[in-house]
């Protein structure tokens, strides 16, 4: 309807992300809007963002953000089985949110460090 595309908790990494502004963008222009939309793009990214004096500080207090991305994404398995629409969400079952490394730095769920 060309309202903005707002994505977050997907945790399933920046590749995924990439892909799904190129076909946001592709199938905004493949469409009739009967109304004005935005004349820029405009796309936010929303995930767990912690700041402290030191990268290792941060991670060390970020930690509690694995269970809240725990507890947001546990729906998403079952919405992916109710909607072909949806069946990618159904990835984030093969995510171990216990991996810091990936976690931090590929997931694209936080942003997390010093300033």
């Amino acid at each position: 309807m060309g309202i903005g595309a707002i994505m977050g908790g997907l945790y399933l990494g920046f590749d995924l992300l990439e892909n799904m502004v190129k076909l946001y963008d592709k199938t905004l222009a493949a469409t009739h809007h009967p109304h004005p939309t935005t004349p820029r793009k405009m796309v936010a990214i929303a995930g767990g963002m912690h700041c402290a004096e030191t990268t290792a500080q941060a991670r060390t207090e970020a930690k509690p953000l694995f269970d809240m991305a725990k507890l947001s994404t546990d729906a998403y398995e079952r919405l992916s089985k109710l909607s072909h629409d949806y069946a990618y969400m159904g990835a984030v079952k093969n995510i171990d949110f216990n991996n810091e490394e990936y976690m931090f730095e590929h997931s694209q769920g936080f942003m997390v460090g010093d300033p």
